[in-house]
């Protein structure tokens, strides 16, 4: 089944509020609080969890729509690197929630994102007049323009607009800040322009502290790893041994067992990606 058509989700509305003396960083502020009410009414407290079908008909979700849909009048090409990287990864995580949602509105509320065709190419936001979908936003924007395993070539071509927005400096802790939906992903928190290096530095910690788990197995360590690792391998090194580096730097204090797997010989086991549905709650008709 080949993917779907593109559908921009937030390309109705925000005409009324066009004109209210809103700039783009009013757009970005409010956006934000509609954000961090939905995580406080509708998300587990740790972000790791979403109640899709509470979210769909709720106000909060409708003036999250109405803010979503003022985006198309903002200017992010003017924003410095740090406010467009905290305001990315912003947006993919709401995107994707806006996303599974749509899908439940149309349909029914999917098992797992890998089970709707195209589901990171297909769902999008016009954001400044350009439409950008979850994929463009992480590999596009987010990822410095970088390939990745499914399309190795760069999502924007050098005369794209978007490419203004693009971040110029690869920074890896946003793979531990992006949710895609699954119960795998790391958990949806809210980044600011202000904070958004301690943020990140959290974020990193508290996901490779739980997911980074070393076995001594006699002479050799096990390490086992997400599979974020496997498929974003080149964003934290060149190797295995540059990767478990990496991870040693931003673990910090607590680095003490994959120093030890540094200092003598290691294999890394990739873990298997959990892709259901991250569902607060069952699902309707269960």
């Amino acid at each position: 089944m080949g993917d779907k058509e593109p559908v921009v989700l937030n390309e109705k509305g925000g005409e009324d509020e066009k004109d209210t003396n809103l700039n783009s960083d009013d757009i970005v502020k409010k956006l934000r609080v509609n954000i961090t009410a939905l995580k406080g009414s509708y998300m587990s407290d740790d972000g790791s969890k979403v109640d899709y079908s509470q979210i769909a008909n709720s106000p909060k979700f409708e003036d999250y729509c109405k803010t979503a849909a003022l985006l198309r009048f903002i200017k992010p090409e003017l924003f410095s690197e740090d406010k467009r990287k905290a305001f990315f990864i912003n947006i993919y995580n709401s995107l994707t929630v806006h996303a599974m949602v749509y899908q439940a509105q149309i349909g029914s509320l999917p098992e797992s994102p890998v089970k709707v065709p195209g589901f990171w190419k297909i769902h999008c936001y016009n954001i400044g007049g350009s439409v950008y979908s979850l994929d463009q936003i992480e590999h596009g924007v987010l990822r410095t323009n970088k390939g990745h395993l499914n399309q190795p070539q760069p999502p924007f071509e050098k005369s794209d607009p978007r490419l203004k927005v693009a971040l110029t400096t690869l920074d890896p802790r946003i793979h531990f800040a992006l949710n895609c939906g699954a119960t795998s992903c790391p958990p949806i928190r809210i980044y600011t322009e202000e904070r958004i290096d301690n943020q990140l530095q959290m974020a990193t910690r508290s996901f490779i502290s739980q997911e980074v788990i070393v076995a001594n197995k006699g002479e050799v360590c096990e390490v086992g790893m997400s599979k974020l690792f496997l498929w974003y391998g080149k964003d934290f090194g060149s190797d295995h041994r540059e990767m478990l580096e990496w991870v040693a730097e931003h673990l910090g204090e607590k680095n003490g067992k994959v120093t030890e797997a540094l200092q003598g010989e290691f294999v890394v086991n990739f873990k298997d990606y959990d892709w259901a549905s991250n569902l607060l709650g069952e699902p309707e008709g269960k």
